[in-house]
């Protein structure tokens, strides 16, 4: 898949630059011109946000390693990825309902990729709705076997769901069903929660019930510096 990715990138930066060029070759020309300039501001944003999503993507992709020293509520980091999501969708106001509110603190993880990796999730959620998108998030802390809490994320669109297909490949480098995008982005979610040593599952549902993408990551009782990164994710089945 690593090979794979220059010439996606490529492609990809391609896509957002195009509308530029072509507004700067009219501009000396049109400049005066309101529709114009109306257009030139819509590619400038559109472009900017596509060039800005990569270049964050191949941050956490190429990163070796993540120290687990921040501390930040639930509520906190729900908030702070819909709004980095709603940042990189360039649909319409999007509306959040989140049921637990929980004030649950996550005493030692990488904040910022956490944050990453819900915005890429929410992202996804946000997408699946072209008119009025929705997501629903819910949380609860439950613990395992052993002892150790675990933090569950659930993020639900109000789309048509998940296939059978996107379900099991959807977390895949590359895959995507979409015209924009290079399709990593549940790619790079998985990458960060695994770093977490936590996982990310897509569940297709019941007919007639829409899935979810869950966010299971376990709940470190002390601060950890220079955690290996996960590997680059390779498909593998996910059970639904």
């Amino acid at each position: 898949e690593r090979r794979d990715l220059p010439e996606r990138l490529a492609h990809e930066i391609g896509n957002a630059v195009v509308p530029l060029s072509t507004h700067q070759q009219l501009f000396s020309q049109k400049y005066r011109d309101v529709e114009f300039r109306t257009s030139l501001n819509e590619a400038l944003t559109d472009g900017v946000r596509r060039v800005s999503r990569l270049v964050k993507q191949m941050y956490f992709l190429a990163r070796e390693s993540a120290s687990m020293v921040d501390s930040i509520s639930v509520s906190q980091l729900i908030e702070d990825a819909f709004k980095d999501a709603q940042g990189m969708h360039s649909g319409k106001s999007a509306y959040l309902q989140y049921e637990n509110g929980d004030k649950t603190p996550i005493p030692a993880c990488d904040r910022n990729g956490l944050r990453h990796a819900l915005a890429e999730v929410m992202l996804n959620a946000l997408q699946s709705h072209a008119e009025a998108p929705q997501v629903r998030v819910r949380t609860r802390v439950e613990p395992d076997a052993a002892g150790r809490d675990w933090l569950f994320i659930d993020v639900q669109d109000n789309g048509p769901g998940f296939t059978t297909e996107t379900s099991t490949r959807g977390h895949e480098p590359f895959f995507t069903t979409r015209n924009v995008g290079v399709g990593l982005g549940l790619t790079v979610s998985r990458k960060i929660i695994e770093t977490h040593q936590g996982r990310l599952e897509i569940h297709a549902g019941e007919p007639g019930k829409p899935g979810y993408v869950r966010v299971a990551i376990p709940l470190l009782e002390q601060e950890v510096e220079n955690v290996p990164a996960a590997a680059f994710p390779r498909p593998r089945p996910v059970n639904s």
